[in-house]
């Protein structure tokens, strides 16, 4: 694949021009990115689970239950026989820690979902690096080779021509849901203290 790198300078200078095209370093690096994300590949799924509290006793049963456990008073006490069959029944609260034996409470029990997996791999392919910027951009003009002053002062100041590799075993661009593969071209020039970056994605078919 062939690619191209231009610098030129603002406000123009032809000095400057000829050190940044001598001496400063060009390198190209071909990278590749395969991210993995669970939460993407798999359905959202959500758990429910719900058990019917235990109806507390009715009225009715505790005051059948008072009546017949008043059978066993012998007859003589007919007086404390009395006061246990007018007496009101009395309601049972459950407890808090009946509840959660029984599972009344969903929430308690709803099992945690599984945490989402990320994962990220980036890998250095190739790398080409050169020195300085053998030529300069031309624009054609007229049949002798001459254009305005405006197209000439438009150009840049350098180019450098260069061509990357590729194997045949080399993955294509993917983008499915839960899985990516990316390439990217970094490519820096390095001039004295100075540099400058920048990132240009690439498709592979």
């Amino acid at each position: 694949m062939p690619y191209y790198v231009v610098f030129t300078t603002k406000p123009k200078s032809s000095s400057l021009s000829r050190e940044i095209a001598a001496d400063s370093t060009i390198t190209a690096t071909l990278l590749r990115q395969v991210t993995i994300d669970s939460s993407q590949s798999q359905p959202s799924s959500s758990y429910t689970s719900s058990t019917p509290p235990t109806p507390p006793s009715s009225a009715t049963e505790d005051s059948d239950s008072q009546g017949s456990s008043s059978l066993y008073i012998p007859s003589k006490k007919r007086l404390l026989k009395r006061m246990v069959r007018s007496a009101p029944p009395t309601l049972r609260q459950p407890s808090r820690t009946d509840s959660f034996a029984a599972g009344a409470d969903p929430e308690r029990n709803k099992p945690l979902p599984d945490l989402p997996i990320v994962m990220q791999d980036s890998r250095i392919l190739h790398t080409e690096v050169s020195v300085g910027f053998p030529k300069r951009p031309r624009n054609p003009g007229d049949h002798r080779g001459h254009g305005s002053v405006e197209a000439q002062t438009s150009l840049p100041d350098g180019l450098f021509k260069g061509k990357m590799h590729f194997s045949s075993g080399m993955l294509p661009t993917i983008d499915w849901a839960g899985l990516s593969v990316r390439y990217y071209l970094d490519v820096s020039v390095l001039f004295g203290q100075d540099e400058m970056r920048s990132r240009i994605p690439i498709r592979l078919y």
